[in-house]
């Protein structure tokens, strides 16, 4: 159970959206958003993103106490593990209409800010903010950077945010000579 002001404050605002999908099942329906390139995805409908209603930039925009919570809970899990001494990667990751964002036809999401971007958590070590490799993936022609007809990661995501991960998590290991291996 909580114990903390951040710890309740995050709960609330945890419970407060769960009881709202509760409230409001049709939120759960996919969502088809118009793309202006049809060269993201290889399916037949290339020119249609199929995403979930719960996708951050389909919400209202997070308030300053819930950027601030997540913020916190990010920098409190950080610090725990960093006094732990155990290497740890925290990856935020951008839901698919956050990643396709600058590729939507309708300009008031395209134009909206970024949620993990209302964070601030880049100054919180070992933090991957994958939004950017995400986008520059698909600005050099990756397609099915997600899988089109779903809101799940596709090959090239996933070996992307592992690749990411690795790098992150190979910066923390001790480097081993030769002779320390053995």
């Amino acid at each position: 159970l909580p114990t903390s002001g951040p710890e309740i404050s995050q709960c609330y605002q945890l419970l407060r959206r769960w009881l709202d999908l509760r409230q409001h099942p049709e939120k759960r329906k996919p969502v088809t958003l118009a793309l202006d390139n049809q060269t993201l995805l290889t399916h037949a409908r290339s020119t249609e993103l199929l995403v979930i209603r719960d996708d951050l930039l389909l919400q209202p925009p997070l308030t300053t106490l819930e950027s601030g919570t997540i913020r916190c809970s990010v920098l409190r899990t950080a610090e725990t593990l960093s006094t732990l001494h155990i290497p740890y990667v925290i990856a935020l990751t951008p839901d698919k209409t956050t990643a396709y964002q600058p590729y939507l036809a309708d300009a008031s999401i395209r134009n909206r800010q970024a949620t993990v971007e209302l964070l601030g958590a880049e100054a919180i070590p070992h933090v991957i903010n994958m939004l950017p490799a995400f986008r520059s993936e698909l600005a050099n022609g990756t397609r099915d950077l997600y899988l089109p007809n779903d809101s799940h990661w596709g090959h090239a995501g996933s070996r992307l945010a592992a690749a990411l991960i690795e790098a992150e998590l190979q910066s923390q290991w001790p480097i081993q000579t030769p002779a320390s291996a053995q």
